[in-house]
């Protein structure tokens, strides 16, 4: 069976990937602004303008990107990975209850 990194790897051959990241109580390090959000899609691979050099372990992804014209060192753990993917095809796996996004209640007429 393959693993997260498996996949990482062969999609990161063709050239560009993203991944669908979801921080859990094990997240990732990004910056404050990323965090805030409960998911964020980080694109990563040669596509780029200032292609990222990601270092790729057991672990998980390690790697230097650019937000807002700022450079950021990032550490995602393939736990908080959940879909890995090109603008292709996509690898997706099910979120687990811990990291569900709570949605918003709807609003209703009080009487």
């Amino acid at each position: 069976m393959l693993t997260k990194r498996d996949i990482f790897e062969r999609f990161e051959q063709h050239g560009g990937v993203y991944a669908l990241v979801v921080s859990t109580e094990h997240g990732p390090t990004l910056p404050e602004t990323v965090m805030e959000k409960p998911i964020a899609v980080l694109q990563l691979g040669r596509g780029l303008a200032r292609p990222p050099h990601p270092i790729v372990s057991d672990e998980g992804v390690r790697v230097s990107l650019s937000f807002n014209f700022a450079d950021e060192e990032c550490f995602v753990p393939w736990d908080c990975i959940h879909t890995i993917g090109d603008d292709t095809s996509q690898v997706s796996w099910p979120l687990k209850e811990s990291d569900k996004v709570p949605t918003k209640p709807k609003l209703g007429l009080v009487k």
